[in-house]
């Protein structure tokens, strides 16, 4: 057929067919190594003040400049050079320093005008950061860089650049002691510390310590001990992702309420362990093993975002294992196998459907030609090449396939449908090519064909090619060349053209 094209997508216009009750639609773009990044297991992401996207992943350190991407990786003998290549953290403080935490090769200050990098030795020695795996950095309101690693926490002078123990009254030990994943300073200046042994407020004017753990059958403390993420939302509330779930600490108590999943907490995220957060407003974006959870927080309603093989604009991993919101509300997510994924509110994506004739519940052919919305807002889709008609759920976002057949045709082989119209009974019209006119009833599952022949009601073709219904009910059929047919609400043929 020569108007066909070779069509391999089913495409769907969200304003003219979104369903006022669906999920949000958030299409994600993505980058992998195919576009030059280092790695598909991207751990830490962050935009400069000079507008560089800077990704941590387990094979190098990448710089990306929008089109293209210079990778930072060890160099044997080279002391300026990163001293390993996984990378756990990123963080620029206010002067602009680019500090880089690795697995193992302790903490690097990036050089800009040397392109290179400064490496802070680590070891059991004074001046020294005591563990080189490096799991967070993050500078406080003096400027100094506070260093979370596996055997607790270190602050560094960056201009000494000698690293010290937090300093604690009455005490000159250190106090924290085992793995700190994280750390954040709050808009009061508390440092926020989360470990795998709970969570540490510090205080910086008393030099005091505050732990917050996980405490069985206690619902209002911390969801898990083995703390991930921290972040502060504008109202000065405290949210916590852990191993057990997620957790907030309302402003001015000491009493969580939690987000984990189970059956008695309805509002909860659907997975169970939090490795990152971000907040964007009222929205805050949670990281899990499965799937990306966007929690409104005021409603308390949950969006959960998966990878989905059928949709070209999902996920493009499972796993996610960092979440960064830039400063234009660009949300960037570091997955484990899938590479950066990336969604840009103000970036309009058509959403878009691969077919799969070997997807029982996908779309099950390439060539997609007319489309009719059914009453609740579903979509009814003609396909020609052996897909006949389907059903879209925009809430499931899976299809239903039609068995309808010709008595032109031997079992197994489909119609194909090149135009859809419903009319004022409900009955779907099928105009097809080659086999004629169907009427589709969608509640018993039962149709008709009207064919090409002699009587007076046949058609006067069976290659229909349009389909439209007038203000009094009647049916234009429009034909390959022969034509048209005017059929009243009986389907009767009362006019040739």
């Amino acid at each position: 057929m020569s108007f066909h094209r070779n069509i391999l997508v089913l495409l769907f216009i969200g304003c003219t067919l979104l369903s006022a009750n669906a999920q949000e639609d958030i299409n994600f773009t993505s980058l992998t190594i195919k576009d030059g990044l280092s790695s598909n297991t991207v751990t830490s992401i962050l935009k400069d003040r000079y507008g560089f996207m800077w990704f941590g992943t387990e094979d190098g350190l990448d710089k990306f400049d929008g089109t293209n991407f210079k990778v930072y990786r060890y160099r044997p003998n080279d002391s300026s050079s990163l001293q390993t290549n996984e990378i756990l953290s990123l963080h620029e403080d206010r002067a602009g320093n680019l500090w880089v935490a690795t697995s193992g090769g302790s903490l690097s200050l990036y050089d800009r005008k040397k392109d290179a990098f400064v490496n802070f030795p680590s070891g059991e020695r004074p001046g020294f950061i005591a563990n080189s795996v490096i799991m967070d950095v993050c500078s406080d309101f003096e400027g100094k860089v506070w260093v979370a690693h596996y055997s607790g926490v270190n602050i560094v002078n960056a201009t000494t650049r000698r690293a010290s123990d937090i300093p604690i009254a009455g005490d000159s030990k250190p106090v924290l002691k085992g793995p700190a994943n994280c750390l954040y300073e709050d808009r009061q200046r508390l440092m926020w510390i989360g470990t795998a042994g709970g969570l540490f407020q510090y205080n910086p004017i008393t030099k005091s310590l505050v732990q917050f753990r996980h405490i069985d059958h206690d619902s209002l403390s911390l969801s898990g001990n083995d703390v991930k993420a921290v972040a502060e939302d504008n109202e000065g509330n405290i949210w916590i992702g852990t191993n057990g779930g997620l957790s907030m600490l309302k402003k001015g108590t000491n009493q969580f309420i939690n987000y984990f999943a189970g059956k008695d907490n309805t509002t909860g995220l659907p997975s169970k362990g939090v490795y990152s957060i971000a907040i964007d407003g009222e929205r805050l974006w949670a990281a899990t093993a499965n799937s990306v959870d966007i929690l409104d927080i005021k409603t308390g309603a949950v969006q959960t975002h998966s990878s989905d093989e059928r949709d070209v604009h999902s996920l493009t991993a499972r796993s996610i294992r960092r979440i960064y919101i830039d400063k234009q509300g660009i949300c960037w997510l570091g997955t484990n196998g899938g590479g950066v994924n990336k969604y840009d509110k103000n970036l309009n994506l058509f959403g878009f459907v691969k077919s799969d004739v070997f997807d029982q519940e996908g779309l099950n052919a390439p060539f997609v030609s007319s489309f009719e919305e059914d009453e609740n807002g579903n979509v009814f889709v003609g396909t020609d090449g052996g897909g006949g008609i389907s059903l879209y759920n925009r809430k499931t976002r899976l299809f239903h396939h039609f068995n309808i057949r010709s008595v032109r045709k031997a079992p197994g082989n489909n119609i194909a449908v090149l135009a859809l119209t419903k009319d004022k009974k409900g009955q779907l019209i099928l105009g097809t090519y080659g086999d004629g006119l169907f009427l589709f009833d969608q509640v018993s599952g039962k149709y008709r064909q009207m064919m090409q022949g002699p009587g007076i009601n046949d058609l006067n073709s069976n290659f229909i090619f349009c389909v439209k219904q007038d203000h009094n009910g009647n049916l234009w059929v429009g034909t390959n060349g022969d034509g048209l047919n005017v059929l009243n609400q009986d389907y009767k043929v009362i006019a040739r053209y």
